[in-house]
């Protein structure tokens, strides 16, 4: 029989095993909530960033303007029997010692960063091989597809070489008994990045690197060796130099190389942070199928400081194979900025823009802010002056107006994304008349034989030809002017002065009238009408019924308004 005490060291044990039970437990669950915490952290997440492109390569697919293919093979969409899906974009056959390249020409700042996904296929069937594609090195497929940045600026399309530089990189060849490479082949050039998927193995040899290199550690490592079935990243390059090894996957922890397309599917996402971000990073996720990526990056680098410099990049794809081959497609792309770009707009003040002057050359840039790619400009109300044209490819406004007006129009930017962003703007052009030329100096006093006129030249270097005209008007024989008999250029004023005739005395005795005077310029400005004055008779001999009180006539100029106008006609 036990004892009492017996019984409440027994029982005390059995609670005490299960309090250590329960606090095993609750520890394990917190260390599995930690865990789910810190994978939930640095699992991907939708971005908040904007898309640019949502590209499936269809059987419909078209390059456009914004795609450009080039290599030793032309990319295209593949569509063969019973393959699902069923089309995609093939950049190489399974044709041996191929290169090609898709590159979309569009420029993106790297402010934003790059946010994008796609599926790619690394598969074969050939009755040659009943195994179709073996995992490992040396196996019947390769080489394999690489993604690449570039520099935004550089204009040039071509790929890399073939086999294991996959479109991207130099191929230094092999080496001679001299220790030389008689093959030095360039890279893409203005290269930034290249993330390469390789069945074959060659991709993370030394080969497949520039000078520059390091010869065995990375990062910066001309190759660390071959290796099939790697993701690995090189770095900036430029002709035969750099495109060093930035980092790769370990043995085992990827797989390319199948019989179908759909069995050599893999999901791929890359993100490139924003050049602003304090510790830029490049990172690449991976997974088997066509479900997306989810989880830990297989692969994380900072970014590389060449990649940072540059105020914008634009991206492609390439593949390429050698004495083993297979084809190398992708498909189901959608590429974005990391971060939110501001919305679309036009920048330039423009309501209203800077005056232009009639007669005279004009020129007015336009400009915007937060579009992708170049953009296109349209005009979608109102109409420019004559004279006056806008350029719908730099959005420049030139030209020399003929007429003095105000002008209303409505300005459109497009941008170059796949689904273009649009911005318009309600502006208003007002073309003056030249404030150079016109009547100056004080106003013409009475005078018994006319008036006189100054007039201010335009700019330098704008010649003023000999020669005042004054009939155009009814009035021609009324008025003769006398000017200079040379040629003068401004900026000095012009004095002319003008009499009057007989049969002008005669109708200024009916009535008051208005003189017009010309003053011609070269070149734009050209030939300038000014109404000077309205002259009225105060006292002239014959006019009155009365006798003069005077011996001779006295011509009085009342005060006027210049008005300067166009000539036509």
């Amino acid at each position: 029989m036990c004892s009492s005490n017996a019984r409440n060291v027994s029982l005390s044990s059995i609670v005490d095993r299960r309090l250590r039970v329960g606090a095993r437990l609750r520890s394990r669950t917190i260390v599995i909530v930690a865990v789910l915490s810190l994978v939930a952290a640095f699992a991907p997440s939708a971005s908040a960033g904007t898309l640019f492109l949502n590209e499936s390569f269809g059987a419909a697919w078209s390059a456009g303007t914004n795609w450009s293919r080039d290599g030793n093979v032309t990319p295209v969409i593949a569509t063969p029997a019973g393959e699902t899906p069923a089309s995609a974009m093939r950049i190489t056959p399974e044709v041996a010692s191929l290169y090609g390249s898709l590159l979309y020409t569009v420029a993106r700042p790297t402010a934003y960063g790059l946010d994008i996904s796609f599926v790619l296929s690394e598969w074969r069937v050939d009755s040659v091989f009943s195994a179709n594609c073996v995992f490992g090195f040396g196996n019947v497929c390769g080489h394999g597809i690489s993604f690449y940045l570039k520099k935004g600026t550089d204009t040039s399309v071509a790929p890399g070489q073939d086999q294991g530089s996959l479109g991207y990189s130099t191929d230094w060849g092999y080496t001679d008994i001299f220790g030389n490479h008689p093959y030095l082949n360039p890279g893409v050039s203005g290269a930034l990045l290249g993330v390469g998927f390789d069945s074959y193995g060659r991709w993370t040899e030394a080969a497949t690197g520039g000078s520059g290199c390091g010869s065995s550690t990375y990062p910066g490592s001309a190759g660390t060796g071959a290796q099939a079935d790697t993701i690995a990243i090189r770095g900036p390059g430029q002709g035969i130099n750099g495109y060093c090894q930035l980092a790769k996957t370990a043995p085992g922890d990827v797989n390319f190389g199948r019989e179908t397309r759909l069995l050599g599917a893999r999901s791929i996402r890359i993100t490139v942070d924003p050049s602003t971000d304090p510790s830029p990073k490049v990172k690449v996720w991976y997974a088997l199928g066509t479900g997306g990526t989810s989880g830990l990056p297989i692969l994380t680098i900072d970014e590389p400081a060449q990649l940072l410099a540059e105020a914008t990049f634009k991206f492609g794809f390439a593949a390429s194979t050698g004495t083993y081959l297979q084809n190398n497609e992708i498909w189901n792309m959608q590429s974005g900025s990391l971060v939110a770009i501001p919305e679309f707009q036009i920048t330039t003040p423009c309501s209203p823009l800077a005056d232009a002057t009639v007669r005279t050359a004009y020129s007015q840039a336009l400009d915007t802010d937060y579009g992708v790619g170049d953009t296109s400009w349209s005009i979608t109300s109102g109409v420019l002056p004559a004279g006056v044209t806008m350029n719908g490819a730099t959005g420049t406004i030139s030209g020399a107006p003929t007429k003095v007006g105000s002008y209303a129009i409505t300005l459109r930017a497009q941008d170059s994304r796949a689904t273009p962003s649009v911005a318009t703007a309600s502006c208003l052009l007002n073309v003056v008349d030249s404030a150079a030329i016109g009547v100056v100096g004080a106003k013409p006093k009475p005078s018994t034989t006319g008036i006189q006129l100054t007039f201010a030249a335009p700019a330098a270097g704008t010649t003023r030809t000999t020669g005042i005209r004054t009939g155009k008007l009814s009035h021609r024989r009324l008025v003769v002017c006398t000017a200079p008999s040379a040629t003068t250029s401004g900026p000095e004023n012009l004095s002319l002065r003008c009499g009057f005739t007989a049969a002008t005395k005669q109708l200024l005795c009916r009535a008051p009238m208005t003189v017009r005077v010309f003053v011609e310029f070269t070149p734009a400005i050209g030939p300038k009408e000014v109404s000077v004055s309205t002259i009225r008779l105060a006292r002239v001999w014959g006019c009155a019924t009365r006798k003069p009180t005077a011996a001779k006539p006295t011509w009085l100029i009342w005060p006027y308004t210049p008005v300067s106008e166009p000539i036509t006609g």
